[in-house]
């Protein structure tokens, strides 16, 4: 779905570039690109059985790195 923009927008004077309308714009227009590539990155993801395996086995070693970390930090915390 293409975005439409008004060009008295984008070309308008602006302060600060944070608040620019053409800054909000380009940023948008980053924003689509990167979710419409890990749209796609899924659906390679979901049509790769392979791929599904080895992420499955990543996300579970990461999760358990997670848990290991989380209960070194509760032995570590002081005691009130």
């Amino acid at each position: 779905m293409p975005m439409i923009f008004d060009v008295s927008t984008v070309y308008s004077d602006c302060l600060p570039l944070l608040y620019c309308k053409r800054f909000h714009i380009y940023s948008l227009n980053i924003f689509n690109m990167v979710l419409k590539s890990f749209h796609n990155f899924l659906i390679w993801i979901k049509s790769n059985l392979q791929v599904k395996k080895v992420l499955v086995v990543a996300l579970m070693n990461a999760w358990g790195l997670l848990e290991k970390k989380a209960v070194v930090e509760q032995e570590d915390a002081p005691i009130l």
